[in-house]
């Protein structure tokens, strides 16, 4: 009878630890992912987020280092899972704090200058909103992809493995550290639509003061028009300065990333 291939009835062997090692970094990634900006909206399948979570995981792997023995219970490796998947979501936090800033920022845009009530429905959230909530939106999200932030969030992942091991244990140092970086969305809102806040008070003030000296003038019914075309040409001269308002907060935002488990 003929012999059977030399490669027949081998045992394919798979180290636990190097099991446990992918798993861990696998859930961090997918933590990150829930949250990042542009990659964590409804327009991605969840297939497609989670082959993107696949992907950035087999990149750290080769990087990460030792990741700490392996939990000799099952509660253990539970608590370890848990651990991975909030780092990964603090991380995503961190990434998200600009755009929130931003999102709150054409929000009292058009609430100041009349468009409040001109809802659109975001692609992306699925959700109603205004036309600067969308445009600053996307306006940050062009700018995160084209100054390379995504590269730079990708390398903060794969060093937040030597920051914050899984090993590592949350302390109330980190819930303080998170509270004091979330100023930075309030920062953001108030840098951004500032100019506009401020035109719309003096224009408000202008026709307060017209409808008192003349009466027989419409002012009220005039104001919506002014104060639409006023924050228009303010919204449009601040660009400059939003533009560099947000590309300040994106060359910081992985030490943020960082900042939020060290």
């Amino acid at each position: 009878m003929p012999e059977p291939p030399a490669g027949d009835g081998q045992v394919i062997t798979i180290d636990s630890a190097e099991l446990y090692r992918i798993m861990l970094i696998l859930i961090r990634a997918a933590g990150l992912m829930a949250l990042i900006p542009i990659f964590s909206g409804a327009t991605l399948p969840v297939m497609m987020r989670v082959a993107l979570s696949g992907f950035l995981a087999l990149f750290v792997w080769q990087v990460a280092g030792d990741l700490g023995p392996v939990p000799p219970t099952v509660v253990g490796l539970v608590r370890a899972g848990v651990h991975e998947m909030l780092v990964g979501l603090l991380m995503g936090l961190a990434s998200r704090l600009l755009f929130y800033g931003l999102e709150m920022a054409g929000q009292v845009i058009s609430s100041e200058i009349g468009l409040s009530l001109a809802n659109t429905v975001d692609p992306v959230t699925h959700q109603q909103t205004t036309p600067f909530n969308t445009l600053l939106f996307y306006f940050g999200a062009n700018m995160f992809l084209l100054t390379g932030a995504d590269h730079a969030c990708i390398v903060a992942f794969a060093r937040s493995f030597e920051v914050f091991p899984p090993t590592a244990a949350f302390d109330a140092a980190i819930a303080d550290r998170v509270v004091s970086q979330t100023g930075r969305i309030f920062n953001t809102m108030l840098q951004v639509s500032a100019p506009i806040v401020a035109v719309n008070f003096l224009v408000n003030l202008a026709l307060a003061a017209l409808g008192r000296s003349a009466p027989s003038l419409e002012v009220f019914s005039s104001s919506f028009a002014i104060r639409i075309f006023a924050g228009l040409i303010v919204f449009g001269l601040s660009l400059t300065l939003t533009a560099q308002h947000v590309l300040s907060e994106l060359q910081s935002m992985p030490e943020t990333m960082l900042r939020f488990l060290r």
